[in-house]
């Protein structure tokens, strides 16, 4: 048990020693740490392009998908009513007329189904999407040292029609690294102080408990020997 907790506390000084290092290193050098948030927006707008076309592969799949659905169904209720035409025609031009009819419809269903989808894949990166970019899309796209950042400033973060809420996020990163890197450091210090709280609670504890487990005098003089 001594083993245990000796390893708990090792480790939690790591930690704490590691926090400290992280704070004293963003208050320290400024400078620096202002051209690591450059370097990580830098890096994170790269890589968002790739992330944007797999994207729209992924909802073109699904509105092609859609499409031949689509399609089969119109085809699949064009069938049916050609089977009842020819079931309840009085004649078989009068079958003919209205299964003409019929199949005309169906292909103004599939066109209209057809266009209503093009413009839904045309607008699936239009300036209203990218407006509502979701919270946990941008934190997925931008670099994990930024997500706290992200989180602080998020409801002031808003996209357009020429940008996603992503890049919105990483120009105001990159414009405003000063900031970021308060922010960093005021974060890194907060995580301190709780690891610090931690460490001393999860210490008098364990004093507690080896108090505890102490034999009393009156234990001590009950054993027989």
């Amino acid at each position: 048990m001594k083993e245990i907790h000796a390893a708990q506390a090792a480790e939690q000084r790591a930690r704490l020693a590691e926090l400290r290092d992280t704070v004293a290193r963003i208050r320290g050098d400024k400078q620096a740490a202002a051209a690591e948030v450059r370097a990580g927006c830098q890096l994170a707008r790269k890589a968002l392009p790739g992330r944007l076309r797999a994207y729209r592969e992924a909802e073109k799949a699904r509105l092609r998908r859609e499409l031949a659905e689509a399609r089969q169904a119109a085809r699949n209720r064009c069938q049916a009513a050609k089977v009842r035409i020819q079931a309840t025609a009085g004649s078989a031009i009068e079958a003919a007329r209205l299964a003409l009819a019929e199949e005309r419809k169906t292909q103004r269903i599939i066109r209209e189904a057809e266009r209503k989808i093009t413009r839904r894949a045309r607008t699936a990166t239009s300036a209203s999407e990218r407006r509502a970019e979701s919270d946990d899309e941008v934190r997925r796209n931008i670099p994990d040292e930024l997500v706290p950042i992200f989180d602080r400033v998020r409801k002031t973060i808003a996209g357009g029609p020429r940008r996603t809420r992503t890049e919105a996020f990483l120009e105001w990163a990159e414009e405003n690294t000063g900031v970021v890197t308060d922010m960093r450091a005021e974060l890194a210090e907060a995580a301190f102080a709780r690891e610090l709280a931690k460490h001393h609670r999860e210490e008098r504890e364990r004093h507690q408990a080896t108090r505890r487990a102490r034999p009393t005098r009156a234990e001590l003089a009950a054993v027989p020997f």
